[in-house]
């Protein structure tokens, strides 16, 4: 089982385990948190997949678009707010027991919608 991101709009390989970690922190510290009062702008998430064999771009250019993804984790970073946000195979995990209204994590960037409490909410 190989782990593939998409980060910043490219596929990169998670080909070892130092690659890996070196993926994972970068996720973790370069994901860019948005400005939801320009132009709508709610930020970067990172999706990490989970698959038999490294993901390429190729491999969602033509039908059927199926490269034997198994399992997905989306990541939502908002560093100034500093909370974040965890979908795995799409359900929310949530940790915090008292997270806050509204932390400004992105949880859906094509509506926008951010992350709060219990479900997600407009971007204001």
């Amino acid at each position: 089982m190989f782990m593939t991101a998409c980060l910043h709009g490219s596929f990169l390989p998670g080909d070892s385990t130092e690659r890996v970690q070196v993926l994972i922190n970068e996720v973790m510290t370069s994901l860019k948190p948005g400005n939801p009062w320009l132009n709508m702008d709610v930020g970067e998430t990172a999706e990490l997949y989970f698959a038999p064999q490294i993901i390429t771009h190729e491999m969602f250019d033509e039908p059927p678009f199926d490269a034997g993804i198994r399992d997905m984790l989306v990541v939502s970073v908002n560093r100034i707010t500093g909370f974040g946000a965890l979908r795995w195979n799409f359900a929310w995990v949530a940790h915090n027991p008292d997270p806050p209204v509204d932390p400004r994590v992105i949880g859906d960037p094509g509506f926008p919608r951010c992350i709060t409490r219990a479900t997600p909410c407009r971007c204001i």
